[in-house]
């Protein structure tokens, strides 16, 4: 019963979309090993499992957040260059016409 629930504990979160792969079924023995229950170490594997996946960020999300941050920060410059144009023209226009006009 043990090493059925402990197994079936260990597929679903091979099966989880979390990109994180964590051992519940060697998790459990150890568990069982140290002195718990079964069904002890089988939840509190689960438990782990469920708190590594939530809170443990990965390599190719880090990747994903920094290529949408650079993203991000290409259109804010690209932005920022075309209204210092804007800017920059427009007073030199202005100066030109000023001259022009004493």
């Amino acid at each position: 019963m043990f090493v059925e629930l402990t197994w079936l504990v260990f597929l679903r979160v091979l099966d989880d979309t979390s990109s994180v792969a964590f051992d519940t079924l060697k998790l459990a023995q150890r568990l069982e090993a140290a002195g718990f229950s079964g069904r002890a170490g089988a939840d509190m594997a689960s438990a782990v499992s469920d708190t590594i996946g939530e809170t443990v960020v990965t390599r190719e999300s880090l990747d994903l957040r920094l290529a949408e941050l650079r993203a991000d920060i290409g259109r804010d410059l690209a932005a920022t260059k075309a209204d210092i144009l804007k800017w920059m023209f427009g007073t030199v226009g202005f100066q030109s016409l000023t001259i022009i006009v004493a």
